[in-house]
């Protein structure tokens, strides 16, 4: 590889990916209190397609802060 080239991907794990997708998980918990599914501090369970591993580290991410398993 000669030098002054950079590859990049955009499927690559960054912050700048992570972060909508965490709002994504956010919002769907939101929405579900709004609607009475569940009450303030209940957590959830979530499911992910298979190779997608930028939201579901953005799911583990959430539940890291306490934000979701058990249901």
């Amino acid at each position: 590889m000669k030098q002054g080239y950079q590859f990049s991907s955009a499927n690559s794990i960054n912050i700048g990916r992570l972060v909508p997708q965490i709002v994504y998980y956010v919002y769907a918990y939101a929405k579900l209190l709004k609607m009475k599914r569940l009450q303030a501090g209940e957590k959830i369970n979530v499911t992910v397609p298979t190779g997608n591993f930028g939201n579901i580290l953005a799911a583990y991410l959430l539940c890291k802060t306490d934000g979701c398993s058990d249901r």
